[in-house]
């Protein structure tokens, strides 16, 4: 079973406006609401696909009673830390060209009470699972060193683990040498240094402590990632639309945790969490190449 852990959860809001105007009045249609962020739609396609997962993180306010029912209703299971700071609220704005505009609340500030009392309980319930995937960003007032705190009790546990987030709070994550980090191109600059060497070759003088497997995404349906002492690209011949990018590494960082937390070894849940990721279905047929470089 797969632990999804969403330490700054939000409602996720998607409105249309015919001509976005900065500094003027714009009349938004909300389209859609639902709760949102990494975790949580990650865990989603877990569900989807047929996984077991249950989602922890902290919430709080009215906005955190929203993410919480809401989930109860699309039949996901939750424990969450509650907190008495509001969670946030974001709005993705499309106008009539598809150019789209994020808006999004700061969020809540936490304090060590809040961080030690989400430690405690996912101290306790970490034993019950196969699988962890700690994802997204962290409420302010969280160490950025909170993923390797993670990370380190998971791993103790004996437990596979996944992180996708970015910025400080994945530099310090790697830290903890989880089983699987998945980068963007400018998170792995920042990790290895830019230069003029080969990403492939700057894959192999990450220094520990790092993760076992470094999953670089430069595009939807272009990865890079090592195991053991190869490395791997992994590449769709076909086109993709770059909009659904969000969407794209959501799905795709869920899928590695359902195929793993089914027996699949690692390179085959990369192979089949990136062919199921692009279509969003089980579509193992489709024509990727992985070649050692």
């Amino acid at each position: 079973m797969i632990l999804s852990v969403s330490l700054n959860p939000k409602i996720e809001k998607i409105g249309r406006v015919k001509r976005f105007q900065v500094g003027k009045m714009n009349k938004i249609e909300i389209t859609r609401e639902s709760s949102g962020g990494r975790g949580i739609n990650a865990a989603r396609f877990i569900k989807k696909i047929g996984g077991e997962v249950l989602i922890t993180g902290i919430i709080g306010g009215k906005t955190g009673e929203y993410i919480e029912e809401e989930l109860k209703r699309e039949g996901i299971d939750t424990d969450f830390y509650v907190t008495e700071e509001e969670s946030r609220i974001s709005i993705k704005i499309f106008d009539e060209k598809g150019l789209r505009t994020d808006v999004s609340e700061v969020g809540p500030l936490l304090s060590p009470v809040d961080t030690k009392g989400f430690v405690d309980k996912f101290k306790e319930i970490v034993k019950d699972f196969d699988v962890v995937l700690l994802s997204g960003s962290i409420p302010s007032g969280v160490p950025e060193n909170i993923y390797f705190r993670l990370i380190t009790i998971a791993k103790d546990a004996g437990k596979i683990t996944i992180l996708d987030t970015e910025g400080e709070p994945l530099i310090e994550g790697i830290k903890g040498s989880p089983t699987i980090a998945r980068v963007d191109k400018p998170d792995f600059d920042k990790i290895c240094g830019s230069s003029l060497i080969s990403p492939a070759r700057r894959i192999k003088t990450i220094k520990e402590p790092k993760p076992n497997i470094i999953i670089v995404n430069f595009e939807k349906g272009n990865i890079l990632f090592n195991f053991e002492e190869k490395v791997y690209h992994l590449l769709s011949p076909e086109k993709f639309n770059g909009n659904d990018r969000d969407g794209f590494r959501d799905r795709f960082i869920g899928a590695i945790s359902f195929f793993l937390d089914n027996g699949s070894d690692y390179i085959d849940s990369i192979k089949k969490a990136l062919s199921i990721s692009l279509k969003e279905g089980f579509n193992f047929e489709r024509k990727l190449v992985l070649k050692e470089v």
